[in-house]
């Protein structure tokens, strides 16, 4: 990766953990894609598109969420 993969890379994990660990109730964007990464032109990500977010309410179909319990604001980053 070149220095500005890096940075954006940086920096959405470290939005990403603002949102997870804001208190008293955390966030969950749950639709981080490239369109919905912005990049300014002095190279700053802006997230965007919320609209979809979990803050502290269960939506969604049971058969189509993640297997965690709602309530679970637990984020682990695993590579292989």
């Amino acid at each position: 990766f070149g220095i500005l993969s890096k940075s954006i890379i940086y920096q959405v994990a470290d939005a990403l953990n603002f949102l997870h660990t804001r208190e008293p109730h955390p966030i969950a964007h749950r639709d981080i894609e490239p369109s919905n990464i912005l990049l300014t032109s002095s190279g700053c990500v802006k997230l965007i598109d919320f609209g979809i977010a979990y803050s502290d309410e269960f939506c969604g179909s049971p058969g189509n969420v993640w297997p965690e319990p709602p309530d679970e604001m637990y984020c682990d980053v695993a590579t292989g």
